[in-house]
């Protein structure tokens, strides 16, 4: 195994600590930068932050044209269709 510095551009894979079967690649200098967080679990549920800061939105939120809020996260640039009240 070499040696590599925190601004090496090697790009190699990451393992997450919570969930083994979740493998990325990325350089070494971006992850010496970056939260180190895991880049599938690092994105919050779009259902978990709308139960917690806007319910009203799973509220109006359309199962039928948008399938189930949790497969969306919080960043998510998806367009989606809510439902009148």
């Amino acid at each position: 195994m070499r040696n590599f510095t925190t601004k090496s551009c090697k790009k190699v894979s990451w393992q997450c600590s919570k969930d083994p079967t979740h493998i990325w690649e990325l350089r070494i200098y971006a992850r010496s930068v970056s939260t180190g967080r895991c880049s599938k679990c690092k994105f919050v549920s779009f259902k978990s932050y709308a139960a917690k800061h806007k319910p009203v939105l799973l509220q109006q939120w359309n199962y039928e044209k948008n399938g189930e809020p949790a497969s969306f996260s919080s960043a998510s640039d998806k367009k989606v269709c809510g439902s009148a009240l």
